[in-house]
């Protein structure tokens, strides 16, 4: 996956980065929405296709 505003903005890697990890090492549904919303507030342009797709229901 190549999406060019994180790979070009330093804090989009670090805020992915920290999504990917928090939701690698959890079991909690609760944890996984909370990290995707979190994540979603950055508006990484092109992100929300691959990986946010069902995050305007919450």
């Amino acid at each position: 996956m190549r999406i060019p505003d994180i790979y070009e903005n330093d804090e989009h890697q670090l805020a992915f980065g920290r999504f990917l990890k928090s939701v690698s090492q959890t079991t909690q549904e609760k944890t996984v929405l909370t990290e995707i919303m979190n994540l979603d507030r950055l508006q990484i342009k092109g992100l929300e296709p691959a990986v946010l797709p069902s995050t305007r229901e919450f």
